[in-house]
């Protein structure tokens, strides 16, 4: 996923918890998100903003810069570890210091679930058919809750131009190039 398709797909799921969100997603959003507040900062100490109350140290403008990007966040974080197959509520490992943020640091860097789980279809896959049943004909298309493509090579070029497009890395191209295969 590319930065502004990441921006985004995480305005347009603001306050949306369900689904997932690949590492790109997150990672590109938490970059938008500090760049936005450095820019309101910076904003702030040159045009000399005071600050919101006696006892604050930020102005209005790195308050609101704040707001409006929290809830994406958290929403974006929770389909993230829904990504890696864990409940959102594994969020508040953040509340135990240091110890909990290294482990969500370490889960946040995680490659996501291959293929489908419990919150739903693989982010990076969609729109991709890799379903062996269906390949097999044990399903007919109608059961089947992604488009259907009528071959291999047609799939094929799919990836490939996802991988163009930057939405795949080769690593990620060349597991599901395999999958579609039939080859690990």
């Amino acid at each position: 996923m590319t930065f502004p398709k990441a921006v985004s797909t995480c305005f347009q799921k603001y306050i949306t918890f369900q689904g997932r969100a690949p590492r790109s997603e997150y990672w590109y959003f938490t970059l938008f998100g500090a760049i936005l507040a450095t820019v309101a900062k910076i904003i702030e100490i040159t045009a000399d903003l005071p600050p919101l109350d006696p006892n604050s140290k930020n102005s209005l403008l790195v308050v609101l810069t704040i707001v409006l990007i929290f809830p994406a966040m958290i929403s974006v974080t929770v389909r993230r570890l829904h990504d890696l197959n864990r409940s959102g509520w594994w969020l508040w490992l953040h509340v135990i210091p240091i110890l909990g943020l290294i482990v969500l640091l370490s889960w946040y860097c995680q490659e996501g679930t291959d293929g489908d789980n419990r919150f739903g279809s693989d982010p990076l896959h969609e729109g991709i058919i890799h379903s062996k049943a269906f390949a097999q004909g044990e399903t007919s298309p109608s059961q089947s809750p992604r488009p259907v493509v009528a071959s291999i090579s047609e799939e094929l070029a799919k990836l490939a131009k996802l991988r163009t497009d930057g939405v795949l890395t080769d690593h990620e191209f060349s597991r599901l190039k395999d999958k579609l295969i039939g080859t690990n």
